[in-house]
C-alpha cells in the first residue's frame, strides 16, 4: 500500500495547532489525496465530496490554507516533492541497492556510481552549510527537525546565501527589538519558515514612554 510523510512536527508547529482539529483533519485528508495522485485531476465540486464538506467551507478552506503557507498557485501542496520522496519506495530502495552491489561483483563502476560519490561531496558541504547558520542560531532546540527542514529547502550555494540573508535579517530583528528567549522561535520552527525572513523588513523600535497619537 502507498503511504506518505507526516513528520513530528505536525504535533508542534503552530501554523498547524493554531487550526482546530477539524482543519487538522482536512489538511490530513489533502495530503492523502495528493499521495493518492487524484488532487490534480478533481474540480472543486469533486474535492468538495471527497473531503465532506459543502463548496463554501471548500473555500474558507482554501482561503486558511493558502493564507498559513500550506497550499500555493489553487491547492498545489507547498514543497511536496521535497518531503515526499520517492525515495520512500521501498521496492524501488531493494531494487537499487541489487542492481549496485551486482555492478559492483562484476568489477564494474559506473557513472552512476561516480555521481554516487559526487553526492556524498555534496552532502558534506550542505553538512557545514547548516552547522555555520545552526551555531549562529540563539535558540538551539530541536536540531533534528532543524536538519530535515534544511535539506528539503537549502539544495543549492545560492540557497545557502538565501538563507544566511534570512538569518542576519532574523538576528537583526532580535537585536533591534529587544526579543526575550522565550518568545524567539525554537530552531526547527525558523528553519521551517527561514524563507519569511529573507525579505523581511525589521520594524524600527520603538521608544519606550512616548505615546504615538
Amino acid at each position: 500500500m502507498k503511504w506518505l510523510r507526516l513528520y513530528y512536527e505536525f504535533a508542534s508547529d503552530p501554523k498547524i495547532q493554531s487550526m482546530d482539529e477539524t482543519l487538522q483533519r482536512r489538511y490530513i485528508m489533502l495530503l492523502c489525496i495528493k499521495g493518492r495522485g487524484d488532487l490534480e485531476d478533481l474540480d472543486e465540486d469533486e474535492l468538495s465530496y471527497a473531503l465532506g464538506i459543502s463548496i463554501d467551507e471548500l473555500e474558507k478552506t482554501k482561503e486558511i490554507f493558502t493564507k498559513k503557507g500550506f497550499i500555493v498557485n489553487g491547492w498545489k501542496i507547498k514543497n511536496w516533492d521535497d518531503r515526499q520522496m520517492e525515495s520512500d519506495d521501498s521496492k524501488e530502495r531493494v531494487k537499487r541497492y541489487r542492481d549496485k552491489m551486482k555492478r559492483y561483483s562484476n568489477g564494474n563502476v559506473t557513472r552512476q556510481d561516480k555521481e554516487t560519490d559526487k553526492d556524498k561531496e555534496t552532502d558534506k558541504e550542505k553538512a557545514k552549510w547548516f552547522d555555520e547558520i545552526w551555531n549562529r542560531y540563539p535558540k538551539k532546540e530541536n536540531k533534528k527537525e532543524a536538519l530535515r527542514h534544511f535539506h528539503a529547502t537549502v539544495k543549492t550555494e545560492n540557497d545557502f546565501i538565501r538563507i544566511t540573508k534570512a538569518i542576519n535579517n532574523y538576528l537583526k530583528y532580535i537585536d533591534v527589538q529587544e526579543i526575550e528567549y522565550q518568545f524567539i522561535k525554537m530552531g526547527s520552527t525558523w528553519f521551517n519558515n527561514w524563507e519569511d525572513y529573507e525579505n523581511f523588513k525589521i520594524p524600527e523600535k520603538k521608544e519606550k514612554g512616548l505615546i504615538q497619537l
